[in-house]
């Protein structure tokens, strides 16, 4: 997983620096024609090479990032259900846990998961300021007050102002969406699935930036 988001952060790295190249003054943009002001082809051939050539990476790794961000997606998603079904199978009390010793238990998991999931380890990006009865956010556990630390592929560092978060939620209609809330200083993990329901939207809550 913290592959996937290396690769990611390289790849958005690369994607801004193709932007910013072609956005420069004297730059055409993203879609510019490359003519003069009387709209003749500009001389500078190297330019028209550069140009082209930069539209077409930029196309390429917009492909290839959201391909990235459908595989941490379900990576995150076989995570949780790890999680999930590792609760199941070995509730608190379980006599097999209580014969490990602690070093055994935390080596069981995988190396960038803490031994204690229940514990804040990033900062929350949003705020749950209501979730409507009988919704699906309400199916899914969500409560007013909780703080949504990932939604999804979607954490503090790329949400951008949570429209990443429509993202996620018009790919999934109808999918489980694993997401962590930040409730009373402790980490929940729940699974939100979007769906038609008798109020407005697919979720039935109200998110604010934080």
């Amino acid at each position: 997983m913290s592959e996937l988001v290396a690769s990611r952060e390289k790849l958005e790295s690369e994607i801004e620096q193709l932007l910013n190249y072609l956005n420069a003054p004297g730059n055409p943009g993203l879609k510019g024609g490359l003519v003069d002001e009387e709209g003749f082809p500009i001389a500078d051939v190297e330019k028209i090479i550069s140009v082209r050539e930069a539209r077409g990476s930029l196309a390429r790794k917009k492909n290839d990032h959201t391909q990235l961000m459908k595989d941490i997606e379900d990576n995150l998603y076989k995570y949780h259900q790890m999680l999930k079904d590792n609760r199941a199978a070995h509730p608190p009390g379980h006599q097999e846990d209580a014969k490990k010793s602690p070093e055994v238990v935390q080596r069981a998991q995988p190396a960038e998961v803490k031994a204690d999931p229940g514990v804040v380890s990033k900062p929350p990006f949003a705020k749950v300021m209501s979730v409507a009865p009988l919704s699906p956010a309400f199916e899914g556990g969500l409560k007013a007050l909780d703080l949504i630390v990932a939604f999804g592929w979607v954490d503090h560092s790329n949400h951008l102002n949570l429209a990443a978060i429509k993202n996620v939620v018009s790919q999934n209609i109808s999918k489980a969406i694993p997401i962590q809330v930040s409730r009373n200083s402790e980490l929940v993990h729940l699974n939100l699935t979007p769906h038609t329901w008798q109020g407005p939207g697919v979720l039935g809550c109200h998110l604010v930036p934080l």
